[in-house]
């Protein structure tokens, strides 16, 4: 799959599995790679060595899940709404 171009949304991103697929989004040509994390498991050290400018973190939010089932072309849309802590 082509990533070229796309904006792309990690959950998970400070993760040893999430930052590895940020470095592959970006070596594959991703317009901007938008890494969410709690950092409860994940560390910045897994980021840190990233150095581009179309990578952003996002840390100290959380996320509320909304799981819709759509009958469009019988997939499920999961939707996550980001939203500031206060």
């Amino acid at each position: 799959m082509s990533v070229n171009g796309m904006n792309v949304l990690i959950t998970g991103g400070a993760g040893f599995i999430g930052s590895h697929l940020t470095e592959e989004y970006l070596a594959n040509g991703a317009n901007k790679v938008v890494v969410y994390d709690d950092f409860s498991t994940g560390t910045m050290e897994n980021l840190e060595h990233i150095k581009d400018g179309r990578l952003k973190i996002i840390m100290d939010l959380f996320l509320i899940k909304m799981d819709l089932t759509m009958s469009f072309k019988k997939r499920r849309l999961t939707l996550w709404i980001i939203k500031q802590q206060n």
